[in-house]
């Protein structure tokens, strides 16, 4: 008779096993063997070589994690964690009343009740049916060039191409191909070796290149696709006219290979002078995407403005930005003697007004005014928040010298 130990054991081994494929069902939640065990709800299936595959969604983490898997990954079900703590009448009652009462406080014409409703609906409604349309990520591998990268997201190249399992694209004029041999064709016969466009910046091996999207459709419709592979919101795919794309590259012997690019609008009436930017998987913690933030200050400068990142922006944007902000301003005000106003930081910088203000609040440091907004800062404020983990000098710094 087996012991009260080996017993547990057994049923824990049990209960670990693979479920069979057959009672595995999409829109279900299960235990899923990644790193341990992570809670993920199937989202679709399919066939793959013969093999049953299972596209999986884990709660809480971001979806550049999301992946097919094989049944024998997949464990039992549990239930929805988002149904898990349903709230009590009481609670919901509550919070009802308030939300009313806040309402009817702030709210002086029902009809702008209901339009603000009906506005947040249909953006919630956008955002839903976005993430619908976006839940599987079907490509999982690309080759560019020397490199090949996992794919963080869903990106919609057209017919079969947005359902291979792995996409060949040329690292010079990023056409995509299905089939490796046409690949290795490509590159033979394909004579492209830098983007299209206006050389602006050369330094060293870097070389960035402005690209008007009216002009070189294709293209920016081609980089618009590659990059969405790895990045999650804020890309333009077929209205690219109104967008000017800057795209970094380094050089060598071969040709100017793409590092990545920021792109935006023409015109824009609230100051944006970021709509996206994005750095290849392999090239990332190097520095380009400080670089590429500090170039696009420069060209905000260059044209007399004052500028901002398109909205909304993720919670690594912000902290990247904060970060430049911080590293900026303070260069600037540790070469600076007496009192300098925020709007000769404006105009030095090329950063928005609002976003000097907010980055001086998040330092904790007073802006009062006297006619305007002023920044008063000891030299020991500033040894501190040089000293501080939040103060970070980029590794790559943009040398308007070279601007051409």
């Amino acid at each position: 008779m087996p012991s009260t130990n080996e017993s547990a054991s057994n049923l824990k081994k049990q209960r670990s096993k693979s479920i069979s494929s057959q009672d595995l069902q999409v829109g279900t939640y299960y235990n899923i063997e990644k790193d341990g065990t992570q809670v993920g709800c199937i989202v679709e299936r399919r066939l793959n070589a013969g093999i049953e595959e299972y596209y999986i969604h884990y709660e809480g983490l971001d979806r550049r994690l999301d992946e097919w898997v094989t049944a024998d990954r997949i464990k039992n079900s549990v239930n929805n964690p988002k149904n898990e703590e349903p709230e009590s009448p009481a609670t919901s009652e509550g919070r009802k009343i308030t939300r009313n009462m806040k309402r009817k406080h702030e709210e002086t014409n029902l009809q702008e009740s209901i339009q603000k409703e009906e506005s947040e609906n249909i953006e919630d409604d956008a955002e839903k049916e976005r993430e619908n349309l976006t839940m599987i990520k079907y490509i999982e591998q690309v080759q560019f060039g020397k490199i090949e990268m996992d794919t963080w997201y869903f990106s919609p190249y057209p017919n079969n191409f947005g359902r291979c399992k792995k996409l060949y694209i040329c690292e010079f004029c990023l056409k995509y191909m299905e089939m490796e041999k046409t690949y290795r064709y490509h590159k033979g016969e394909c004579a492209v070796r830098h983007p299209p466009g206006k050389k602006i910046y050369k330094k060293n091996q870097l070389e960035v290149y402005e690209i008007d999207g009216a002009e070189q459709k294709l293209y920016c419709q081609l980089l618009s696709l590659f990059c969405k592979l790895f990045i999650d919101h804020k890309t333009v795919f077929f209205d690219i006219g109104p967008f000017v794309f800057y795209v970094l590259t380094k050089v060598d012997r071969q040709g100017a290979h793409l590092i990545g690019y920021f792109s935006k609008e023409k015109k824009s009436d609230d100051d944006y002078n970021v709509a996206c930017i994005v750095i290849l998987p392999h090239y990332q913690k190097n520095g380009y995407g400080k670089f590429l933030i500090g170039l696009s200050y420069e060209l905000t400068k260059l044209e007399g403005k004052q500028g901002t990142p398109e909205i909304p922006i993720s919670d690594l944007g912000k902290k990247t930005y904060r970060s430049f902000w911080i590293w900026k301003l303070m260069s600037i005000i540790e070469d600076y003697r007496g009192i300098i106003s925020i709007d000769e930081l404006v105009k030095v910088t090329g950063i928005l007004r609002d976003d000097i203000i907010d980055t001086f609040n998040y330092l904790n440091l007073n802006c009062f005014r006297k006619n305007e907004y002023v920044i008063c800062i000891v030299p020991k404020m500033l040894e501190d928040i040089k000293n501080s983990g939040i103060y970070k000098v980029p590794s790559l710094v943009v040398d308007s010298d070279c601007m051409l």
